[in-house]
C-alpha cells in the first residue's frame, strides 16, 4: 500500500479561489490529483486554501493508502472550476516509479 503527496504552487490572480469570487464562472473550487499511466483516474482531491489570493506556495495534499502496481506512474494534478471543467492533466505531471516488493526492501516503497 502506498500514499501519494503532491506539493504545489498556484497563481490565483487569473483564476481566483471560488470562496473570494463565487460569482466568477472560472473561479478554482478545488484541485483533482490523477494517475495518468493509463486511463485517467481520481486519487484525491484538495481543497483550495483559505484566502487564497495571487501566488500561493506550497499547497499540498496526501491521498489515502491504496495499492499501485509496480513500474513508472505519472501523477498529475488539475484545477477544477465552479462549473466541474478542469485544466489540463499535461500541465502539472510528474513521473515516479513504484519498485516491486523484494526481500530486501520488504514494502515495495520508493527509497
Amino acid at each position: 500500500m502506498h500514499k501519494v503527496s503532491v506539493q504545489f504552487d498556484y497563481d490565483f490572480a487569473k483564476h481566483p479561489a471560488c470562496a473570494e469570487k463565487p460569482a466568477v464562472k472560472n473561479c478554482i473550487k478545488q484541485f483533482d490529483v490523477y494517475d495518468v499511466s493509463g486511463q485517467k483516474f481520481r486519487l484525491f482531491s484538495i481543497p483550495v486554501p483559505k484566502g487564497a489570493t495571487g501566488l500561493v506556495k506550497g499547497i499540498t495534499g496526501t491521498s489515502p493508502s491504496r495499492a499501485f502496481l509496480p513500474g513508472t506512474h505519472f501523477i498529475s494534478v488539475t484545477a477544477e472550476d465552479a462549473q466541474g471543467g478542469e485544466s489540463e492533466t499535461s500541465a502539472a505531471r510528474v513521473k515516479v516509479e513504484i519498485k516491486a516488493k523484494t526481500a530486501e526492501n520488504g514494502s515495495g516503497e520508493q527509497k
